[in-house]
């Protein structure tokens, strides 16, 4: 997620610049992940090499030793843990970045009441299209 602002100018160069926007998204930051206590990465360079397979068997297996368990299926127009869980997201992450929702609201609840975010199915293409729009405004 990057360093967040601890005040200490040096640490990130601005020099106490911090603008009102920065503050407000430490302050969003901190709000939203004051519950959380670790995040687990799988990542990988290549499509088809099981990520999303060890990631819901690894939710599998926190949900039973009693965590509360969230993937993030950060792939947008691939995500595969919604076919995974058999289910239908009624929100996904297009939602929160285009659509003004919230992170709670995009998190679908899945089996063994694990929750997950789904990328949506959003074309690269389209995500480059409304990038570009959002950047010119």
């Amino acid at each position: 997620m990057g360093e967040t602002c601890n005040h200490q100018c040096d640490s990130c160069g601005s020099n106490g610049n911090c603008s009102t926007q920065d503050l407000e998204h430490e302050k969003r930051v901190k709000e939203h992940t004051s519950g959380v206590k670790n995040v687990i990465a799988v990542v990988g360079g290549k499509g088809g090499v099981g990520k999303s397979n060890l990631a819901v068997n690894l939710a599998v297996c926190l949900r039973k030793a009693g965590k509360r368990v969230i993937i993030f299926d950060a792939d947008f127009g691939l995500a595969n843990v919604e076919v995974m869980f058999g289910a239908i997201p009624q929100y996904n992450l297009s939602d929160f970045i285009y659509r003004g929702k919230s992170i709670r609201e995009i998190i679908t609840p899945g089996p063994m009441d694990i929750g997950f975010i789904s990328g949506g199915p959003i074309h690269s293409k389209n995500l480059r299209h409304q990038q570009a729009s959002r950047s010119s405004r």
